[in-house]
């Protein structure tokens, strides 16, 4: 429960996704203070931008690996369906509302930890109860075949159409 922008006392969901360039156990580390700026810094306000550009500050400071942070971090507020979403580099999700799967176009901003005092930029959504947002990394649409032919945008759209309009998927939905 916290107050909204309205001043009124909301119930809000946090969630973010996100992805570290570069591998090993300095990505793994830095993975992990964005955790950690995440529960933190959403404690205190319901604006995703603010919160990206809080995260950033803290990812930026001391960064001499120069490795970056995509995220994409979501607000929902339980009581009005209404999103509000900020997307820092991170890969498109996939709205499915009526039974449609399409790709989001949210406004890009810069990645995280590139460089200190960014503005970020958030954006609003009313969802409807029916909604579903598949979030996902690259690793969903880079990923290679034996034949080494990558999965594709197309065939993440298609996947997520199929396992919309399953049950199970619609009762996941629903609870």
């Amino acid at each position: 429960r916290s107050v909204g922008p309205d001043g009124e006392s909301h119930d809000f969901l946090f969630f973010c996704i996100g992805d570290i360039s570069g591998k090993g156990v300095a990505a793994s580390l830095l993975m992990t203070v964005a955790g950690h700026l995440f529960r933190n810094i959403s404690r205190r306000t319901t604006s995703a931008a603010r919160i990206c550009e809080a995260m950033n500050t803290g990812l930026a400071e001391g960064n001499d690996e120069n490795m970056f942070c995509t995220l994409f971090v979501g607000v929902l507020n339980l009581t009005t369906l209404r999103l509000d979403f900020c997307n820092a580099g991170h890969n498109p999700p996939v709205l499915v509302t009526d039974g449609k799967a399409a790709y989001m176009q949210p406004k890009v901003n810069m990645p995280l930890g590139v460089m200190d005092d960014i503005q970020y930029e958030s954006e609003t959504l009313a969802m409807h109860k029916d909604d579903i947002l598949f979030l996902y990394t690259d690793g969903v649409n880079e990923a290679e075949n034996p034949a080494k032919r990558l999965f594709g945008n197309d065939n993440t759209l298609k996947a997520v159409q199929a396992a919309s309009n399953s049950i199970s998927m619609r009762v996941l939905a629903a609870n």
